[in-house]
């Protein structure tokens, strides 16, 4: 015999009982089912504890995002009566929604994340559009352990729902600076909405390298004024022979490597490759010389970052 254990319409649980040499008499029937809303009392009160306790946590979570308490000692005791112990080493993880974060959505998000063996999930939060982590990566994790559950939960929620997710980390940092941590995350977030090729390749706030500069570099008006020459040769040869230099090349650089560019263009290797020979006949470029390469990168993201 089963007896459903109840809140209001809710069910709660089981109580699961195997019958004897007999059938279940009346006044057995009638104890089960006192036990049960004795068991749905129980129940909800450590339901409701733990709802006070989530909700703690929350306000904890904030505090240190935004260095409201500084004090090791002090967040520390947090940790270990919550969890026994405090995270040996910890960052933050930011994903993104371009559609608010319902509950379903959270509930996935947290399943997926509880349930990776790359991480452990320490604390959590969420805003509209935003799920926040405070995680520590496994003892025997790689460098980028963090930037592999990324890609894992990217996946599986694209598996899920239909809406397009972000995701970033921050550094490693103590737990007295969370908040740096979490402003990278952020950095991580806006770069890939703007700039369309880091989306598939640039996950933690190391990945970014010279992207980390580019918001200041925006900011800079002057960057806007003085366009590089050799981009606006191309422009101009594009525009005079209807070609696609100017792109080309743009990929060619992200791409470092003429087969992987000509394939992320879906033409033939020899294609890439003559066009890039045009490309430094026209604009006298060297495309082989690595500041070169980076000086004109970071003038294309520029100019990506700025229109976006």
């Amino acid at each position: 015999m089963a007896i459903a254990i109840r809140r209001k319409q809710e069910i709660m649980g089981y109580i699961w009982v195997i019958e004897g040499n007999s059938p279940f008499s009346t006044v057995q029937e009638d104890l089960l089912k006192s036990a049960a809303d004795k068991a749905a009392k129980e129940l909800q009160q450590r339901h409701m504890q733990n709802k006070l306790q989530e909700k703690s946590k929350e306000e904890f979570f904030w505090r240190l995002l935004t260095e409201d308490i500084k004090e090791l000692p002090v967040i520390t005791k947090q940790f270990e009566h919550w969890h026994g112990k405090a995270p040996g080493r910890s960052l933050i993880v930011v994903l993104e929604s371009e559609e608010a974060i319902d509950d379903i959505m959270f509930r996935s998000i947290m399943y997926l994340a509880r349930g990776s063996q790359k991480i452990k999930l320490w604390l959590q939060t969420r805003t509209a559009d935003q799920v926040i982590m405070l995680v520590e990566p496994s003892a025997d994790a790689s460098r980028y352990t963090e930037k592999h559950f990324m890609e894992e939960l990217l996946q599986l929620l694209k598996e899920r729902f239909s809406s397009r997710q972000f995701i970033g980390s921050g550094r490693e940092v103590s737990l007295t600076h969370i908040k740096k941590s979490y402003e990278e995350a952020q950095m991580v977030i806006r770069m890939q909405r703007r700039l369309t090729w880091t989306r598939q390749h640039l996950y933690t706030f190391e990945q970014l390298g010279y992207l980390k500069y580019l918001e200041a570099a925006a900011e800079n008006e002057a960057a806007h004024d003085m366009p590089h020459p050799v981009i606006n040769k191309l422009i101009m040869y594009d525009n005079k022979n209807n070609t696609d230099l100017l792109n080309t090349l743009y990929v060619f650089l992200q791409s470092v490597s003429v087969n992987k560019a000509a394939e992320h263009m879906h033409i033939h290797a020899n294609t890439m490759a003559y066009r890039i020979k045009r490309i430094e006949e026209i604009t006298e470029m060297n495309t082989k010389n690595p500041h070169e390469q980076l000086s004109l990168l970071m003038e294309f993201t520029l100019r990506e970052y700025i229109s976006s």
